[in-house]
């Protein structure tokens, strides 16, 4: 709980630098990008891209926009509507409680969501993000799972998968997020927005 982090911090000095760390890039992120309200409107997905022309200086929106487009994950939705790209952790509850209010409008064709799997490495986290790269049905087989099928995404996974997981590990690392889920989407005025859990 974040009590729990405020008390560990207090007793860490190498924890509580790490966070105030953290915390800076954030909001450097936040300055570049204008951090967005759960209620912000999602944009066009064909705005999702980087800006044209060579040897252009990204923001830090721009730059984790891009980062999020490449990471490995799983696109569901209809074609060319709105795209929002989320972080997710299977075992996450505030990541299936997110999943709850976003399932209506993929299945609608309202709106298009690239899941991003990330897990500890040696967990069974892990092992179910790198599952879910590969599932045959995306959309059905990951709102089942969050319905409580853990078969869905059962088993030891191939280990290019497994590496998919830990590059997406490294990204959330790059950048310092520190919870699920983390979703970023450009807005209507074309600046790359983040919601920070559910």
């Amino acid at each position: 709980s974040a009590q729990q982090v405020n008390n560990a911090s207090a007793e860490n000095a190498q924890l509580k630098a790490l966070l105030a760390a953290s915390s800076e890039q954030q909001k450097d992120l936040e300055r570049s990008t204008g951090m967005a309200s759960a209620r912000d409107p999602v944009s066009d997905a064909k705005r999702n891209t980087l800006p044209a022309g060579g040897g252009v200086s990204l923001t830090p929106g721009e730059r984790l926009m891009n980062d999020f487009l490449s990471a490995a994950g799983v696109v569901v939705g209809q074609e060319g509507k709105p795209l929002t790209l989320m972080l997710v952790d299977p075992q996450c509850q505030f990541c299936k409680a997110t999943w709850g209010e976003l399932y209506e409008p993929i299945k609608k064709g309202q709106l298009r969501v690239k899941l991003i799997p990330i897990g500890a490495e040696g967990s069974e986290n892990e092992k179910q993000a790198a599952k879910f790269l590969r599932v045959s049905d995306p959309l059905n087989s990951w709102n089942k799972f969050v319905s409580g099928d853990k078969t869905i995404l059962a088993g030891d996974p191939p280990a290019a998968d497994l590496t998919a997981v830990r590059s997406n590990m490294s990204m959330v690392a790059t950048w310092k997020i520190q919870a699920t889920p983390y979703i970023v989407y450009r807005g209507a005025d074309g600046k790359v927005k983040v919601v920070q859990g559910k």
